[in-house]
């Protein structure tokens, strides 16, 4: 199952950045995304896995969520997405649904025309936190 929802909607995240993922674990989305959109990216890379998000991506209407993996690491390095990809064929990530995080992608700056503070608090695509939901921690290398 977790497969198949990474396989639609999957996006791995790398980040350093503890704010960030304290923000994204309490869904306050404008401070994951900086209330003004600076700073993304010195936070966070994303690579887009699922297929289904991509076709989605012809749609630039559409608010997009893709379902996350986090890495912890240095944003530089390309290497984290082949290790990840190694984890996932040898069966270590990605055996229970609740190892994915939502994240809206519309939020990315840059990514949805008409972004700033009042869409990040009402835009269908910010849901908040479902009581009790708590996220597994990024996986690091080591």
């Amino acid at each position: 199952m977790a497969l198949t929802h990474f396989d639609e909607a999957g996006i791995l995240v790398i980040t350093e950045s503890n704010a960030l993922l304290d923000s994204w674990d309490a869904h306050d989305w404008p401070a994951v995304f900086g209330d003004d959109g600076s700073g993304w990216t010195q936070r966070a890379r994303v690579h887009v896995f699922g297929h289904a998000l991509l076709e989605h991506c012809l749609e630039p209407h559409l608010l997009l969520v893709g379902k996350a993996i986090v890495v912890r690491g240095d944003l530089a390095d390309p290497s984290h997405v082949e290790w990840f990809a190694d984890l996932l064929a040898t069966g270590q990530v990605l055996t229970d649904p609740l190892e994915l995080r939502p994240l809206p992608l519309s939020g990315i700056p840059g990514w949805f025309a008409g972004q700033d503070p009042h869409f990040y608090r009402t835009a269908d695509c910010f849901r908040p936190l479902r009581s009790g939901r708590q996220y597994p921690r990024p996986l690091v290398r080591g």
